[in-house]
């Protein structure tokens, strides 16, 4: 996010094309984001089924996404979400560096750190590095023989992870591919040491300066590894001034078949209610689980300080909070 000023809102937008152009590129964007949504879909189903990680169905994206319902795969100002976000992140010039953190339930403490920079080349670039520890009560196949009647299971494990995404953006910034490569280890008190490579792609439209679509297939490789799973996603946002912003996604986790039930749904905004005060709230929706979010940050020319907060509704001891630095150049 290096190249903008205001955090919130990622409409940069170096000229406005002939009306007649603009309807065209629109169509042609839409039509594309559909048909490549369809071939990521497809790819994802024909890959043999596996067994769901406890806790791995969505990839943490920052403060900033928690706060406003988990959404932001079609936010390219977000760069705490880089991972998943990146095809957004090169429609907008900038070069942002991140670190941050996060504690929740079952013993989750994570720290993260990254940068975006989709300025200084013809290509966007975007790399981080993340580390947590937490205890997810084992349960499926992990589930040990026996144990000593009286006595509570446990798992703890901490997890480190290093990734680098590449995207291209084309047509005056107006849609990118990308494609990011991950790699996993760690050690959990009932499996050991794992490590595991993966890898996904995404691509991003803006056919008018205040919408953006978005679309990604992700850990395409069935590894086995604890809080990675195969999924695909579509995410819409609507910027209609420097104030607001809108967004709304929908994650599919791809796990023996393509199940509704299992979608996870969200949606969030953004409200600038000064030039350094900018407030958040969202909802989500997990496998049926019910979610609150909320969230705010302080905003300069050089710097934002974002936090939030995510509570599940029928069972408010199971929160989550997060904090990140945002640092332009």
């Amino acid at each position: 996010m290096p190249g903008k000023r205001h955090i919130v809102v990622p409409n940069m937008w170096t000229g406005k094309p002939p009306p007649a152009f603009a309807d065209r590129l629109g169509a042609v964007a839409s039509r594309f984001t559909l048909g490549t949504t369809g071939v990521l879909l497809s790819a994802a189903l024909a890959a043999p089924a596996h067994a769901v990680t406890p806790g791995g169905a969505a990839e943490d994206m920052g403060a900033r996404a928690l706060g406003r319902g988990g959404v932001g795969r079609a936010d390219g100002a977000d760069v705490g979400g880089e991972e998943l976000n990146l095809a957004a992140s090169a429609l907008t010039p900038q070069y942002i560096l991140f670190a941050g953190g996060e504690i929740g339930p079952d013993g989750r403490l994570l720290a993260r750190t990254g940068a975006v920079d989709s300025r200084t080349s013809v290509v966007a670039l975007g790399a981080g590095y993340r580390y947590f520890v937490d205890d997810v009560p084992p349960t499926g196949a992990e589930l040990p023989g026996w144990k000593p009647a009286g006595t509570e299971l446990a798992n703890g494990g901490s997890h480190q992870r290093v990734h680098l995404g590449l995207a291209v953006p084309l047509l005056e910034r107006r849609l990118s591919f990308g494609g990011n490569a991950r790699f996993d280890w760690g050690a959990t008190e009932l499996a050991g040491d794992q490590s595991a490579f993966n890898f996904g792609f995404s691509v991003a439209a803006r056919p008018v300066a205040s919408l953006t679509f978005a679309a990604g297939a992700r850990n395409l490789l069935v590894t086995g590894y604890p809080h990675v799973q195969r999924e695909v996603d579509l995410s819409a946002r609507f910027d209609p001034g420097k104030y607001l912003g809108i967004e709304a996604d929908v994650v599919a986790p791809i796990v023996g078949g393509f199940d509704v039930g299992g979608f996870q749904w969200r949606a969030g905004a953004d409200v600038a209610a000064t030039t350094w005060l900018t407030l958040r709230g969202g909802w989500s929706m997990d496998a049926g689980a019910h979610s609150a979010h909320a969230g705010l940050a302080l905003v300069s020319d050089k710097a934002t300080l974002d936090y939030g907060v995510k509570v599940r509704l029928d069972d408010p001891s199971r929160n989550w909070h997060a904090v990140d630095l945002r640092v332009n150049f």
